[in-house]
């Protein structure tokens, strides 16, 4: 590419930055119809647990919340990173897996205290299968409204980006999800909630270097 091209390049997408707050606004709004249309999907099919106001007043709830609302908390922050040209993932992508691995620790130094009979029935829990495929179902509409508000950005890492848009939508997912669920366990949390969150993490990182092409 010859430098006037170059320059030409430059000044182009400079023009179209977005501040900071707008990309933020952008993306938040974003969410917020995914989270709607996914939580209708949950009322729909699966319906909220019999239990649901009991449950607020337990730390099992505020454990699966507390593993998805920070982890959406550190996607968000990624993904407005690299929703600018210049922008880089920095530390980032090691602490939206820090709430991940706290939890899988925990679990494994709870676990590793239960006889060897009651280990596995600790991981599965009741609805193991059931949680590993609600979570990236109800991630799918999060993470196309996340997908929609990059291509309004200008990433640089197309395949970063959708990585961590699809983590995003995953962890809100997961709090969605956890409206329905009973399941307690750490271990049970750290296993099925933390591979909910991946898969449509998995997803994003494919299908981004296609949609988010500039």
């Amino acid at each position: 590419m010859k430098k006037t091209e170059t320059i030409e390049l430059i000044d182009r997408l400079s023009s179209n930055l977005q501040p900071v707050r707008r990309r933020g606004s952008l993306l938040g709004i974003a969410m917020l119809i995914g989270a709607a249309i996914a939580f209708g999907m949950l009322l729909f099919t699966l319906g909220l647990r019999s239990d649901l106001f009991q449950g607020l007043a337990e730390s099992a709830f505020w454990m699966k919340w507390g593993l998805a609302l920070t982890t959406a908390a550190m996607a968000f922050a990624l993904c407005l990173q690299l929703a600018r040209p210049e922008g880089r993932p920095g530390w980032w992508p090691i602490a939206l897996v820090v709430p991940i691995v706290a939890l899988v620790g925990f679990a494994c130094i709870q676990v590793s205290r239960l006889p060897l009979a009651d280990r596995r029935a600790m991981w599965l829990g009741d609805s193991a299968w059931q949680c590993s495929w609600c979570i990236p179902v109800l991630a799918m509409p999060l993470l196309v409204a996340a997908l929609v508000a990059f291509r309004r950005f200008a990433p640089t890492r197309p395949r970063l980006a959708g990585f961590s848009a699809g983590m995003l939508a995953g962890a809100v997912s997961a709090a969605i999800y956890a409206l329905h669920c009973g399941e307690s366990a750490p271990a049970f949390v750290a296993a099925w909630y933390s591979l909910g969150m991946l898969i449509p993490a998995l997803v994003g990182l494919i299908v981004g270097p296609r949609v988010l092409r500039w």
